[in-house]
């Protein structure tokens, strides 16, 4: 199975956070992870786990790991501007 986005690259493990400084930008290459989708949202990593429980944010599960499509985290955000 490829990636949500229909990417079928195969998935490279990327630090997004280094002690003491910023997030860094998330990439657009595979799937995002927490801290990406934080860096992306501007929020905290509780409000984004609490939303991805919850149901609200778009993920995939993976074993015991959760990622993110950057595609469907950006469309989540464009219909929370519509209004749903």
């Amino acid at each position: 199975m490829g990636n949500c986005d229909g990417n079928d690259a195969p998935l490279t493990p990327r630090l997004s956070v280094v002690r003491g400084e910023e997030l860094a930008p998330p990439t657009e290459d595979g799937l995002w992870t927490v801290d990406d989708v934080c860096a992306y949202l501007k929020m905290g990593s509780t409000w984004v786990r609490s939303k991805t429980a919850s149901g609200e944010l778009p993920c995939l599960k993976l074993g015991r790991s959760v990622r993110y499509s950057p595609a469907a985290i950006k469309e989540w955000v464009e219909q929370q501007g519509r209004g749903r």
